[in-house]
């Protein structure tokens, strides 16, 4: 169980999701990491080229993280479960 809840720590510094998007006009693929509390571009400009493309296409711009509801619940989510893990379980 100590291993499980440390585990969970893990997620504050790794994102939960990658995406990378290739295409023939970028030498370097597009890139966005989404962590726990927000969305970071692998690259410094991605997040705005990607936005950029789904306007092309007609998709709605990313949201930032105070518009998205889960990037404020589950930092605290992660917390308490990590907190009221049990680490010694009597059976």
């Amino acid at each position: 169980m100590i291993i499980g809840s440390l585990l969970l720590l893990g997620l504050f510094i790794y994102p939960l999701w990658n995406i990378q998007l290739g295409a023939p006009q970028y030498p370097e693929p597009l890139g966005m990491n989404i962590y726990i509390n927000g969305i970071k571009g692998q690259s410094e400009f991605d997040i705005q080229n990607i936005d950029g493309l789904n306007h092309y296409i007609g998709m709605k711009t990313l949201p930032k993280p105070s518009d998205m509801w889960e990037f404020t619940v589950f930092p605290i989510a992660v917390s308490y479960t990590h907190l009221t893990l049990p680490t010694n379980r009597e059976v």
